[in-house]
């Protein structure tokens, strides 16, 4: 991997290593430092820790995938971390079973997977299959495919989430409550996503503390929550506050 810093580039033979560099250059949000992966394929086999008020890209030269050695994290955010793609490289954290989540963010981090960006095949017996967020999540263009957990198979949040141009498939919740994202707290704004559930249950759950907003105002932003396999999942349980501005929920068992 490599690590820019404006005219300077530094290059590392580990994930791990080249964000340690790129900690130690980025404290100012007016110029960040960036980790570029350069190979298809890269093993991380400690969590990758970024400290507060670090400012980070996290990018790729070609199509990638993110696996872990182990059973850490892969990431464990408290910084601004912003992991983008692009229409043609991808950036795929690949999950196991080894009962952790992939990314974890805490209430001083700010995470935004931005184009072309992937969590999949990641599960946990506990909360949150792929993300565990306490802090501010961005989700555009992203997908979470096949991950699973207790609560939350996708996304487990106390924190605060904007979702656009978003795919869900394939995620389990094991106690049928939030199969795609458990909203303990906080405030979850969905504007344009595809949702499709295959567990029993809702796909998104709201706690008493938490606010869900559901489709955007312009034309095009919408959401749809549904199954095709399975007639006993439900779009949304709302025990929080809920708004729905343009949406389509439904079940069709095939």
């Amino acid at each position: 991997a490599s690590v820019t810093f404006g005219s300077d580039v530094t290059y590392y033979t580990t994930l791990e290593s080249a964000f340690a560099y790129a900690s130690t250059l980025a404290t100012t949000s007016s110029k960040y430092a960036t980790v570029t992966i350069l190979v298809d394929s890269i093993t991380v086999s400690s969590t990758i820790v970024v400290g507060a008020d670090k400012f980070i890209n996290l990018t790729a030269s070609v199509s990638t995938t993110i696996a872990r050695q182990g059973n850490p994290a892969i990431i464990h955010n408290y910084a601004t971390l912003n992991i983008y793609g692009t229409d043609s490289i991808s950036i795929t954290f690949q999950g196991d079973e080894n009962d952790q989540v992939l990314i974890y963010n805490e209430t001083e981090g700010t995470i935004t997977l931005e184009s072309n960006v992937t969590l999949i095949g990641n599960k946990t017996t506990g909360i949150g299959g792929a993300m565990y967020n306490k802090g501010t999540l961005t989700i555009n263009g992203a997908s979470f495919t096949n991950n699973s957990a207790n609560y939350g198979g996708a996304i487990y949040t106390l924190g605060t989430i904007n979702i656009k141009n978003a795919t869900f498939d394939g995620n389990t919740a094991t106690s049928n409550s939030g199969s795609t994202i458990y909203v303990v707290s906080g405030t979850t704004t969905i504007t344009s996503a595809t949702i499709n559930s295959t567990t029993n249950g809702p796909a998104i759950h709201i706690d008493g503390n938490g606010t869900v907003i559901i489709g955007g105002t312009a034309d095009g932003e919408k959401v749809v929550i549904g199954s095709k396999t399975n007639r006993n999942n439900y779009g949304i349980r709302a025990w929080g506050s809920l708004t729905i501005n343009n949406a389509e929920i439904y079940t069709k068992y095939e």
